[in-house]
């Protein structure tokens, strides 16, 4: 594959023996995750099987899916693993039966009925494409494309989103695919590893994925043809200190691997940018909470600590927001 936008007409794949996995992590929404679960069911290329991934709900999710999908397999874990960790769990019982696709596909999320068949089509064309990322639309206002994927320049987000793309038929080569909307093959976790759990909590677990895929001699792409649509923040929150905070420690921890004498006076610079954007912007608006989290985010990755971080993810969702 050359770089640029590559021009695909998928072609149906519909009855092949292609063997595909969903793996679904779920941290509290019922009924978001119900509804997500519905939408793999109706997928118009049939899962092998349905793996959900349970961060310690605690709100009924694992026994309303157990009531409602007897034959999806439910796998609970003792306290909140967070998103990489979490994930991992499933990603692993995965791997344990003949599987040549893995769609993860996060609670909060839901897929158009041809969204797995569209995506391993132009895996099955192109051996050299590691993973293929949804476009992911609003579920709010469902015609409104929030991410194409994402690519990686090192400002204050490490990343920009992908959006100004308007053509469905094409591929569009990205730095990585956030992992609750992609398929990734199965040989590729078993090459490159699976999510790195040194990210603590969730940010750029995803980010680190697809630099280590792409190191590997790999293309990630997104497929306007597959399409997802999300319920914005359903669980995490937007702009709370347990979200700014994760999100800036792991920033750091994946500049500390991936930064060079280039980039990292990049990102410092878009970074305090950011800062005095935040303290002026969100402050004001009764965000103070999660400026303080962005600003400690920085400073604890900076110097390494993560002490904080795991405590922040086996509170309570009432405790740092």
């Amino acid at each position: 594959m050359t770089a640029g936008r590559i021009h695909f007409k998928g072609q149906s794949i519909m009855g092949t023996s292609i063997r595909v996995t969903s793996v679904t992590l779920s941290w509290k929404g019922k009924e978001v995750l119900l509804r997500c679960i519905r939408s793999l069911k109706a997928q118009t290329h049939s899962l092998s099987e349905i793996i959900v991934v349970d961060n310690h709900s605690q709100d009924g999710s694992v026994e309303a899916v157990r009531e409602a999908f007897p034959d999806v397999v439910v796998l609970e874990n003792p306290t909140n693993f967070g998103a990489p960790k979490g994930r991992n769990v499933g990603l692993r019982r995965a791997l344990e039966k003949p599987v040549d696709y893995i769609f993860t596909l996060d609670n909060d999320l839901y897929a158009a009925p041809d969204c797995v068949e569209k995506m391993i089509a132009p895996m099955d064309k192109n051996k050299d494409i590691a993973t293929v990322g949804a476009f992911i639309y609003d579920d709010s206002d469902p015609d409104i494309l929030l991410s194409a994927g994402a690519i990686v320049d090192y400002t204050q987000n490490v990343s920009r989103q992908l959006r100004n793309v308007n053509d469905p038929d094409k591929l569009y080569p990205i730095s990585y695919c956030g992992t609750g909307h992609m398929m990734t093959r199965a040989s590729v976790y078993r090459e490159v590893g699976l999510l790195d759990e040194g990210f603590i909590g969730y940010g750029f677990e995803d980010t680190d994925f697809g630099m280590r895929t792409r190191k590997s001699g790999y293309n990630i792409v997104s497929y306007g043809r597959a399409r997802v649509w999300h319920t914005a923040h359903a669980n995490i929150g937007n702009y709370t200190f347990r979200k700014k905070y994760l999100e800036s420690l792991n920033a750091i921890r994946f500049m500390k691997r991936y930064g060079t004498l280039l980039t990292w006076p990049k990102y410092l610079f878009f970074m305090g940018l950011s800062l005095v954007g935040a303290a002026l912007i969100q402050i004001p608006k009764g965000r103070k909470s999660g400026v303080i989290g962005k600003c400690r985010g920085v400073f604890d990755g900076l110097f390494g600590r993560t002490s904080l971080a795991e405590k922040i993810l086996l509170a309570s969702e009432k405790e740092y927001v």
